[in-house]
């Protein structure tokens, strides 16, 4: 939630975002409140979740 318009830096930002959790997993699944970001992550349809990684990789390499 921001007062920022939404744009191509949401859909960038949900992917470095979700990146980050699905890298460090296993820290958060040691938290119960932490770890339903983990489990959120899980949920998510498989080709949604490999367009968030594939987009962080982009962005993490320059390309994106």
């Amino acid at each position: 939630m921001s007062d920022y318009p939404a744009g191509e830096w949401t859909e960038k930002w949900d992917a470095l975002f979700w990146n980050f959790i699905h890298e460090h997993k296993d820290f958060f699944l040691k938290n119960p409140r932490l770890s339903m970001m983990v489990r959120t992550f899980e949920k998510m349809p498989e080709e949604k979740k490999k367009q968030h990684l594939k987009t962080a990789k982009e962005i993490v390499r320059g390309k994106g």
